[in-house]
């Protein structure tokens, strides 16, 4: 399969399975609220930018997730045994982050266990040894090793995770910024991947494509006026995504470019 093919299947497939599990999601969650109105207080949040602050379904972020997984694991038979790998680590990062997420929303994390946990959440990343420690500065190449694999990129995750999640507030605030960010990151490693195809591979552009296919499918729900809200689930998927997206891929002065813009 050709890598035009693949992305168009990867974003489809991505965008289709993330707008059918929202639509479910707010249809099971409206009639829960409807039901048993106090057990269901959890999965509401009030909306700021509507009269009244009308309460509206949170846990968007559980769609999210499952339609980028799913799309990220349709990839696999069509791609490398080594980017195999490194898909499911980034898989499993951004897994173990959402579900994080999930218990935020519902429990009500401590501070500072949103902020270390996502580097615990980094260790699939870490142990196949994804990225290159390597920082260019001024012409030399200086090699951080160790120190790159187990405090850059959890930081990078950790900082990924919380930047998103510091939008929430405004409809389409946060799968917006966070559609064009992948859209950013795709565009940049496709160039890269054209000139010099040995040293980037189609990771990266299959994990951005999966997340920006889940954040515009969820985009049609999420926009003025809201029908539901991504959570802490949805918001710290897709800061993990694209942090484990410039991480396999090298791309991290492409992530603080990115990010960097209002």
């Amino acid at each position: 399969m050709n890598n035009l093919t693949l992305f168009t299947l990867v974003l489809s497939s991505s965008y289709l399975m993330t707008f059918l599990g929202t639509h479910i999601l707010i249809k099971k969650l409206s009639f829960l609220h409807e039901k048993k109105l106090e057990e269901s207080e959890i999965f509401f949040g009030q909306d700021m930018a509507k009269p009244g602050m009308k309460l509206v379904p949170m846990m968007g972020g559980l769609a999210i997730t499952f339609g980028f997984g799913l799309s990220i694991l349709a990839s696999l038979k069509f791609v490398t045994k080594a980017s195999v790998v490194t898909l499911l680590a980034g898989l499993v990062t951004i897994l173990l982050i959402a579900i994080l997420g999930f218990l935020d929303d519902i429990f009500i994390v401590r501070r500072i266990w949103r902020i270390t946990l996502p580097g615990i959440a980094a260790l699939p990343l870490i142990v196949v040894d994804t990225g290159i420690p390597i920082l260019h500065l001024l012409g030399y190449g200086l090699n951080l090793g160790y120190v790159y694999t187990y405090f850059f990129i959890p930081i990078g995750v950790i900082a990924c995770a919380n930047l998103i999640n510091i939008l929430a507030g405004f409809n389409g605030l946060e799968a917006g910024s966070g559609a064009i960010a992948c859209t950013a990151i795709f565009t940049s490693s496709t160039i890269l991947m054209k000139l010099e195809p040995t040293k980037y591979s189609v990771t990266t552009p299959i994990i951005m494509l999966a997340m920006l296919g889940a954040c515009l499918a969820f985009l049609i729900f999420n926009w003025y006026p809201a029908k539901i809200f991504p959570g802490n689930v949805g918001t710290y998927a897709i800061g993990a995504s694209i942090a484990s997206a410039v991480i396999i891929g090298d791309m991290e002065a492409s992530l603080i470019k990115t990010r960097s813009v209002p």
